[in-house]
């Protein structure tokens, strides 16, 4: 009985020595970076074995190219054509225009005056018709029948005129001037040309306080070929 009591004391002594050579008791080592638990009472976790992440600066935006308007095209000038150097005035390197038609007038220095209304057309054969017909242009008048004489070129013509009693010609409390057609006269000419003009239409008379023997006008028809 001694002897199983001997033996359970030295087993319960060997199972103590090794309960107590199996467990070991250490302070922490606050230079250990793998003891998660510090001496300062903070906890430190273990390093992440992950890489990094790297951020990525954002490309800088990319500006529009900008669009390029066509330019607008030019329209081309228009091509001026040379002045000509046939004009209606007469002189020294500016030969008479030839026109088709005119109007000459009388200088009686009164209030008085004819106008030869003149126009021209070419002929079948190449000759020129011209066509005056003569007006009277005044305010009141009283004459009797008479003659008109005119000539152009080397071509006389003349016609009666009529007799005239022109009253004043009022319209609105104002006096206006009569015109009166006292004839009209033919002329066949060769060609166009330049052709001198004459007229005489007998007054013998005052008008106004001017005396007017006789209505006269000389002057030169230009008449210019068709086209």
């Amino acid at each position: 009985m001694t002897m199983k009591r001997l033996i359970a004391a030295v087993l319960t002594v060997v199972a103590v020595l090794l309960l107590f050579s199996g467990c070991s008791f250490r302070r922490d080592d606050p230079s250990d970076p793998t003891d998660p638990v510090r001496t300062d009472g903070s906890t430190q976790l273990p390093s992440s074995e992950t890489d990094p992440i790297t951020v990525t600066e954002p490309s800088p935006a990319t500006e529009p190219t900008p669009v390029t308007e066509p330019s607008p095209v030019t329209e081309p000038l228009p091509v001026t054509e040379p002045a000509s150097n046939v004009t209606e005035e007469t002189g020294p390197g500016n030969p008479p225009a030839y026109v088709s038609s005119g109007e000459l007038v009388s200088d009686t220095g009164s209030n008085m005056n004819i106008h030869a209304l003149w126009s021209a057309v070419p002929a079948e054969d190449g000759s020129i018709v011209l066509t005056v017909e003569v007006q009277l242009s005044c305010y009141s008048i009283y004459k009797g029948a008479g003659t008109c004489y005119l000539r152009v070129g080397d071509t006389d013509a003349s016609f009666s005129t009529p007799a005239l009693h022109l009253d004043d010609n009022i319209v609105n409390g104002k006096i206006r001037r009569n015109s009166a057609l006292l004839g009209t006269a033919e002329f066949v000419l060769p060609s166009p040309g330049s052709y001198a003009f004459s007229l005489s239409w007998s007054f013998r008379g005052y008008y106004g306080n001017v005396w007017v023997d006789s209505v006269t006008i000389q002057d030169t028809i230009h008449i210019a070929a068709e086209g």
